[in-house]
């Protein structure tokens, strides 16, 4: 009897089991490669700048989503423009960085391979100002390996960041962004 009543609560303990859920445990993915070109156009001259190292990851259970970007990663052809832009215009010793992060408006299934263009919605924090902002994006699953590409503006003014006239005649006032990432 004992050994009928030993299989009884084995038996009981084992089919409870099926009636537990898994915890959801948190998928991220993280960037391997990315290319981050930054650049300013006007009549007078054009201002670009190139970086491959941001640091980014999205968690596909929340939708949740990182970007940063070292500022001083970023490099020009001229090293004297390069040298106004870290110690001028983005005083890169005081604001070390710039990062992105929010919300993605459509989930990533990483077993469907697929492009979807659609809109991340985050906190821009740039020059230590922080404005929410919806921007463009175009996400491809390809192999459970996911590419990222969006292409924006950012306002100098917005952020803060002034650039004597003069020189602001050369760039514009508005930056364009051109963000590749891939992710694993």
């Amino acid at each position: 009897m004992k050994k009928y009543f030993s299989l009884l609560i084995l038996a009981v303990s084992i089919s409870g089991l099926a009636f537990v859920t898994p915890k959801k445990v948190d998928t991220t993915i993280s960037i391997k490669t990315c290319e981050v070109n930054l650049k300013g156009t006007s009549p007078a001259t054009d201002v670009a700048a190139v970086t491959k190292i941001m640091t980014g990851v999205i968690n596909l259970n929340t939708n949740s989503f990182f970007f940063g970007i070292r500022m001083r990663t970023f490099e020009f052809e001229n090293k004297s423009m390069q040298e106004h832009f870290n110690e001028k215009y983005l005083e890169t010793e005081k604001y070390k960085y710039g990062t992105f992060s929010g919300k993605l408006d459509k989930a990533i299934d990483l077993n469907k391979n697929s492009t979807t263009n659609s809109n991340i919605t985050g906190v821009l924090d740039i020059h230590g100002v922080k404005k929410t902002r919806t921007m463009p994006v175009s996400i491809k699953v390809e192999n459970k390996k996911v590419t990222i590409t969006s292409i924006f503006n950012i306002n100098l003014k917005e952020h803060n960041i002034e650039v004597p006239s003069l020189v602001f005649a050369k760039i514009g006032e508005d930056i364009k962004i051109d963000m590749m990432a891939n992710m694993e």
